[in-house]
Formats: C-alpha cells, sequence, structure tokens
C-alpha cells in the first residue's frame, strides 16, 4: 500500500516546523534567505509572519522590531516576499504597513497613489484632504531628486 504524498501546504509546515528550531538560533536574516530557496509562496508567506512575529517580539521596543522587518524585507529577500507582504496587508487594511514597507523601499510613487485611494474611501473631508495632500507630497517628492 502506497501512501500519497501530502499537499504541497502540509510539505510546507511540515519543513517549517522541522527548521523552526533551527532558524530561531541563526540570524534572521540567513533565515529569510534559506526561506527563499524553496519559493513555495505559502512557505514564504508562514515563514514572513513568523520572522515578522519574532522581529516585534526581539526588542523592547516592538516599532523597532517591525522596521528591522520591513528593511529586512526591502533589502535581503527578493521581490515576491515585498509583493507577497502587500497583498496580506491590503488584504487586512493595515495602511501603515504598506507605506512602510514601499517607503522603505523607496518607492514614493506607489506609497503615494496608494495613500491617494485609500483617501478617496475616506468618508470624513478633512481626512480625504489630509491624505490627498500627503499623497501629492510623497509623489512630488520623486520628481524633485
Amino acid at each position: 500500500m502506497t501512501v500519497p504524498y501530502p499537499s504541497l501546504v502540509m510539505q510546507s509546515k511540515l519543513l517549517l516546523f522541522l527548521y523552526h528550531d533551527f532558524m530561531n538560533n541563526m540570524r534572521y536574516s540567513l533565515e529569510t534567505s534559506l526561506m527563499f530557496c524553496f519559493r513555495d509562496a505559502d512557505l514564504m508567506f508562514l515563514s514572513l509572519l513568523e520572522f515578522e512575529k519574532n522581529s516585534k517580539d526581539s526588542d523592547i521596543d516592538p516599532m523597532k522590531g517591525q522596521q528591522r522587518f520591513f528593511s529586512s524585507i526591502v533589502s535581503k529577500c527578493p521581490p515576491e516576499a515585498t509583493n507577497l507582504m502587500k497583498s496580506y496587508y491590503s488584504s487586512i487594511r493595515d495602511v501603515k504597513s504598506i507605506m512602510s514597507l514601499n517607503l522603505r523601499a523607496q518607492k514614493q510613487v506607489e506609497a503615494g497613489s496608494f495613500m491617494a485611494k485609500h483617501a478617496l474611501m475616506q468618508s470624513v473631508e478633512q481626512d480625504r484632504i489630509t491624505m490627498l495632500k500627503v499623497s501629492l507630497y510623497l509623489i512630488l517628492s520623486t520628481f524633485n531628486r
């Protein structure tokens, strides 16, 4: 009797579980490099969430940990990781994280256009105007270099 191969998601979860202790003892920049060798979206996503959680917990200030996480994602991971996290943050409507990720990657136009889209969804006019001013500033800052 043959045992069917577990699904790709189960394999990813198993691999993440097996390497969890190993990765906790390594520096997280090496961990992310190791995880992206597999090029599996599920494994990437689970690893990124675990990396984000550990980054926030490792510092006394969770905001510094979050900024270090964004910095690592942008500088040490492939573009797929950044895109995956942007998709995740947009699905949970975490505007601050998307903006931080875009600005850390020095994508001011993308950050400004995201802010403009988000501003148009605001119901309070004063909030809408303020957000549109910020988005215009971000977009124009690219051209003033």
